[in-house]
């Protein structure tokens, strides 16, 4: 791959040489064929690629006419979320433009605006992902590194970010983006810009968290509830309610079997709105999270603890 390396830093950046363009479909299958979207190294391979899709600057304007084409004549829009088009999938990726506007709002409506396009919204991924300018001048991201072996995954706890600079994401640079390491925050363009991502799109069970955090404090704020992790969750709690003490043998088996811990605290975290549920059954399952290997696991599980002696 001829791309040189720019702005040393620990998120990866290059500046692919110009190679003229790639097709969607010869992106697609060249994914396919040649990169192992398991290894951060094999994916950073495509980014000679991702760029030459980039350089066409037909692309969005021909594939947004086909699309609303398409929709008059009764299909759906291409849409994956109020930020990004779903432009291609092959097998265990997709490939999505995300159009990044400059904020004009005031006030409330300001608010709503930055929480739409994930501005000011410092967070990492539990996944990796490519990213390349594509038109306009860019946003600007602060960067982040953390070792995430060293931070349990608590609400409020102090991570070690390591500030690794800031940089504008201008057109035909690449940004390789690893799975729970980099970490950023994004600030608006002063123009309307757009940006064209590869996205590693695994199945895994035992997926990984992904913290939002404060950059000055370097806290965990929140968990973003769009993360399928974290959606899967909240199906879990909802189920536990609807269900009562029907739903105690499914919870239990949650507790002792699912890989993922966030489903395991969820079934905890469930247990206390479970309404029919003895007492008996009570402490079996909470007996079940405060044995877990996993301290949020056993975090939850001592919160039903404590609701129940409450009572």
């Amino acid at each position: 791959m001829s791309s040189k390396p720019s702005e040393p830093r620990m998120t990866t950046t290059l500046i692919p040489s110009a190679s003229g363009t790639m097709s969607l479909d010869d992106f697609v299958h060249f994914v396919d064929a040649n990169v192992d979207l398991n290894s951060y190294d094999s994916l950073i391979s495509a980014a000679q690629e991702l760029a030459a899709v980039s350089s066409d600057k037909n692309l969005l304007p021909m594939f947004l006419s086909k699309a609303i084409d398409e929709y008059l004549s009764g299909n759906v829009l291409p849409s994956y979320n109020a930020q990004s088009i779903l432009l291609a999938r092959g097998k265990g990726f997709y490939v999505r433009a995300n159009i990044w506007s400059p904020l004009k709002l005031q006030s409330a409506l300001r608010t709503h605006e930055e929480r739409i396009f994930s501005y000011r919204n410092t967070h990492d991924h539990n996944f990796s992902f490519l990213t390349v300018g594509h038109f306009g001048p860019g946003y600007t991201t602060r960067l982040y590194t953390y070792e995430v072996s060293k931070v349990v995954g608590r609400i409020g706890e102090l991570v070690d970010l390591s500030d690794e600079g800031e940089t504008t994401l201008h057109v035909g640079k690449v940004m390789a983006y690893k799975e729970k390491y980099d970490v950023h925050t994004q600030l608006p363009p002063d123009e309307l810009s757009i940006s064209l991502n590869l996205m590693v799109e695994r199945s895994r069970d035992a997926e990984p968290d992904q913290y939002f955090f404060d950059e000055k404090s370097g806290r965990i704020t929140g968990l973003p509830e769009i993360a399928i992790v974290h959606r899967r969750a909240s199906i879990i709690r909802l189920a536990a309610s609807l269900g009562g003490r029907n739903a105690a043998p499914v919870i239990e088996k949650l507790l002792r079997i699912s890989p993922c811990r966030r489903v395991r605290e969820a079934a905890a975290l469930s247990i206390s709105s479970m309404p029919g549920l003895s007492n008996a059954d009570f402490k079996s399952l909470v007996t079940l999270a405060l044995d877990d290997d996993d301290p949020i696991v056993r975090d939850a599980g001592t919160s039903m603890l404590q609701s129940f002696n409450s009572v």
